[in-house]
């Protein structure tokens, strides 16, 4: 009988988690079930923004949403609670209201990362984004500047034309939601995506398919 093996999304959790622990990170926990103002206001997206719209957004009532960042559920989670310095983490399932297709499905996992403290620049955002990816596996990465309404300056990373990930230097306005004053690296990471480039997976809905005879596709 043939031995079980992890699923390629499990593993990437797995580890990712044990590479940000190694770096003197803390797993952080919240709700997948999140206030407007958490999930939008928090990150300073403004009311006409598309990703507020029915057509990109699951609501529970007109209050009330199912998280469609990962960011938002760490905020959410540490407002007002954590004194710097820190470094945390959060991995956490978020949901879109997007038509699936080989590269997009509804359910998917994100990670984020907070760091608070004294004298933080955009190179040590560089640093830590780098080496991160660099630590899991990925060499040839592409750090492009990039615009986010939560960050500045900001920056994207991508593996073979992909974006895998997100990053920045936290706004104040961000800041003063949380209750921080200081210098903050925030970095948010699609863990299907670096799943797909590291398992070289074209489609990621085949994450989401029970059939033991795909997995076998896997290099695991």
């Amino acid at each position: 009988m043939r031995a079980g093996i992890a699923h390629p999304l499990n593993q990437c959790i797995f580890d990712l988690s044990k590479i940000l622990r190694s770096l003197g990170f803390i797993e952080i926990h919240g709700s997948e079930i999140l206030t407007t103002e958490e999930a939008f206001d928090f990150l300073n997206i403004p009311v006409y923004h598309p990703s507020r719209a029915l057509s990109d957004t699951f609501y529970l009532d007109k209050n009330l949403t199912l998280a469609n960042h990962a960011t938002s559920v760490l905020y959410a989670a540490i407002t007002n609670k954590l004194k710097p310095p820190f470094k945390i983490f959060c991995i956490s399932a978020v949901h879109r209201n997007d038509d699936e297709d080989a590269t997009h499905t509804t359910t998917f996992f994100q990670l984020d990362i907070l760091v608070a403290d004294t004298n933080l620049t955009f190179s040590n955002m560089k640093y830590l984004a780098m080496n991160l990816l660099h630590l899991f596996g990925f060499q040839d990465i592409d750090f492009v500047p990039a615009y986010f309404p939560f960050t500045e300056p900001s920056a994207e990373l991508y593996v073979k034309e992909i974006e895998i990930m997100g990053c920045g230097l936290l706004e104040d306005f961000v800041k003063k939601k949380l209750g921080l004053n200081c210098p903050c690296l925030a970095g948010g990471i699609g863990i299907n995506r670096i799943a797909s480039q590291k398992y070289n997976i074209s489609d990621i809905r085949n994450f989401y398919r029970a059939d033991y005879r795909n997995y076998g596709k896997y290099e695991i």
